[in-house]
């Protein structure tokens, strides 16, 4: 069986490229269902399987369910197990002791840590309503897994399996995985009236795995869109990220605008999306292509050239809640943006001598570390961008391109740390601690642009002259 993860392959590997994925599609529509346990069964972590056995030994039923029999089935490792099981949650906690933590009793779920690996336990349930458009305001306990199945968001999460029974599939999951589809279980407006965020949910399912919406599931998602403005930012930003970071993403980005300026109002706003300009603000992704930073830098160009650009972007990073250091990344690859393209914009010509001094100049800062993301997402514009518009700059982008890789190939840069003086050397000159910094940014200026070499004995001599200088005089010959 061709591209399923072998017994040597690391569990930790996620494995979601894109041609595991869509292997695994196609053995969905070709295998039959014992072949597709065994499978399975080779990608089952056995200490998610032993939770199973334990279960089974104390007399109450149980089954894995969602996202680890769905990864599995594409060939793909687990990485997150949901078991459902007739047992009480009570029983479950004494049943496993001190493995198990109450994380959900109002709802029939505890967490069992088997041997380090987490499985989240929930009772067998059907759902009361949803008048706060996240979690049921009742539970009513079951025995009977066809119900607990029902109850579920997409097909693709309704198939269950244990040793027992074998795979359950009652809502046709497995063909729709295999044929594309993203399907809801039963009615879908009830389903996205009950958690707006299954909307949402639903775009990033179609981003990591490549799937369209069915007729009836997209008109609801379309239909109920403004009910995301009842879930949580928090929650919001969660689902975005999964989409930014998916290697089908242009997929989830694509669906109507009515969907996403609920999803992702503050975008919406900064960036005065249109109807006809919104698709443009994140360029179409090769299926390949899952860098999650050229995604988020694609976004953040919508700020480029506005009044106040960093705090604007600063508005959209933390809308998103980022941990600080993605974002502090995505800043070095917005001001490597903005860099480049206040470089090439609207020029007709520029100099070997001003190329080779702009790369350098962006490698002396931190931002050297995307700049060659940052001119991989201007090369992804249009030549009519409404946003962006490069125009007959496209053959400077070209030379602009080549000359960042030469630059980074052949290490033909200098940074602070690179500098042959330092503070030390600028202390023992005489110069006052509040002037060193300052100056040892002029002296890698005047490196950078071969203004004179990285040598000790220039740079002190430089120094010299920089310091007797005051503030605003021109840099001495």
């Amino acid at each position: 069986m061709q591209n399923v993860p072998t017994a040597d392959e690391p569990r930790s590997s996620r494995g979601s490229s894109v041609s595991v994925i869509t292997a695994g599609r196609a053995r969905l529509r070709a295998l039959q269902p014992p072949e597709l346990e065994r499978q399975i069964l080779g990608l089952l972590d056995p200490r998610a399987l032993a939770v199973l056995e334990t279960l089974e030994r104390a007399g109450r039923r149980a089954w894995i369910v969602g996202g680890a029999l769905r990864d599995a089935l594409l060939g793909l490792w687990p990485q997150d197990y949901d078991i459902a099981t007739q047992a009480l949650p009570e029983e479950s906690l004494r049943l496993f002791g001190r493995q198990a933590h109450a994380t959900g009793l109002a709802h029939g779920t505890i967490t069992v840590l088997q041997e380090g690996l987490a499985c989240e336990l929930t009772t067998l349930r059907v759902d009361g309503s949803y008048s706060d458009h996240r979690r049921p305001d009742t539970v009513r306990f079951v025995t009977d897994i066809q119900a607990d199945l029902a109850r579920r968001d997409f097909s693709i999460n309704a198939i269950a399996w244990s040793p027992r029974d074998g795979l359950l599939d009652p809502w046709g999951g497995i063909s729709d995985l295999g044929e594309g589809l993203l399907r809801a279980v039963g009615d879908p407006r009830q389903r996205f009236a009950e958690d707006a965020l299954r909307i949402l949910r639903g775009l990033r399912f179609m981003a990591r795995f490549g799937l369209e919406p069915e007729t009836a599931t997209a008109q609801a998602m379309l239909e109920q869109a403004e009910s995301l403005n009842n879930v949580a930012r928090e929650r919001l930003a969660v689902e975005r990220a999964g989409i930014l970071t998916a290697p089908w993403r242009s997929l989830a980005w694509s669906a109507p605008t009515a969907i996403w300026r609920h999803a992702w109002p503050r975008l919406w706003e900064i960036s005065n999306a249109k109807e006809e300009t919104w698709p443009r603000l994140l360029p179409p992704a090769a299926a390949a292509d899952s860098e999650p930073d050229s995604s988020c830098l694609a976004l953040l160009r919508s700020c480029l050239g506005r009044p106040g650009q960093q705090e604007v972007a600063e508005l959209l990073l933390r809308d998103q809640q980022l941990p600080r250091a993605a974002r502090r990344r995505l800043h070095d690859g917005l001001n490597a943006l903005a860099h480049w393209y206040g470089l090439l914009a609207g020029r007709e010509h520029i100099e070997d001598r001003e190329l080779r001094h702009a790369a350098r100049e962006i490698h002396a800062t931190r931002a050297g570390a995307v700049s060659a993301l940052a001119l991989g997402v201007l090369e992804l514009l249009e030549a009519d961008d409404p946003w962006l518009p490069l125009g007959q700059s496209r053959a400077l982008l070209e030379r602009a391109v080549a000359e960042e890789r030469r630059v980074t190939q052949e290490g033909d840069f200098v940074r602070l740390q690179d500098l042959a003086i330092d503070g030390l050397d600028l202390k023992w000159l005489g110069i006052a601690a509040s002037r060193r910094g300052r100056l040892l940014h002029e002296l890698l200026d005047a490196v950078v642009h071969e203004r004179v070499v990285n040598d000790k004995e220039a740079l002190l001599a430089l120094a010299l002259r920089l310091s007797s200088q005051t503030p605003g005089q021109d840099f001495p010959p």
